[in-house]
């Protein structure tokens, strides 16, 4: 099963974001990746057998390696050079701390409510993350970081 996610995540990641990336916009493709990733949680918690949940996995790991890697190209681009390896650093240290808290939460989850519950609570954090990524990136983007130039006549003012 890992592994089947594993190819999937791969693939996207080596052919289908470039694809991608030349059609939509980062901010785009994070909303759309969220709303996606929440929708694949949610199948997932009513999948009844095997063969269901390996179709479902296809749209969870699109959205999960679309997601991943243009956090990442995003957040390279919303700092300053100079704080790019702090902020990629930061990242996959909440990424990895993720990894660890899921997995346990979900292992309370599925003890105390069934084999639902983990996907259901994903779907909701899900849609939540849908819900700001839309406010934040699509309704209201940050503006662009002002260039080197920009910076270097502002602090000369």
């Amino acid at each position: 099963m890992l592994a089947y996610v594993g190819v999937i995540v791969v693939l996207v990641q080596g052919v289908a974001i470039g694809r991608l990336t030349s059609r939509f916009s980062e901010n785009t493709l994070i909303f759309w990746s969220t709303v996606l990733l929440a929708l694949s949680l949610a199948a997932w918690a009513m999948v009844p057998n095997l063969a269901l949940l390996l179709v479902v996995l296809i749209p969870m790991s699109l959205a999960t390696g679309v997601l991943n890697t243009v956090i990442n190209s995003a957040l390279t681009k919303s700092v300053y050079p100079e704080q790019v390896g702090g902020t990629l650093g930061l990242s996959a240290s909440l990424e990895s701390l993720s990894r660890v808290i899921a997995p346990a939460v979900a292992a309370v989850l599925l003890g105390r409510l069934g084999a639902w519950a983990p996907g259901v609570a994903g779907a909701l954090i899900m849609v939540w993350v849908s819900s700001f990524a839309w406010r934040r990136l699509v309704v209201r983007p940050d503006p662009p970081l002002p260039t080197r130039g920009e910076r270097v006549a502002e602090a000369g003012a």
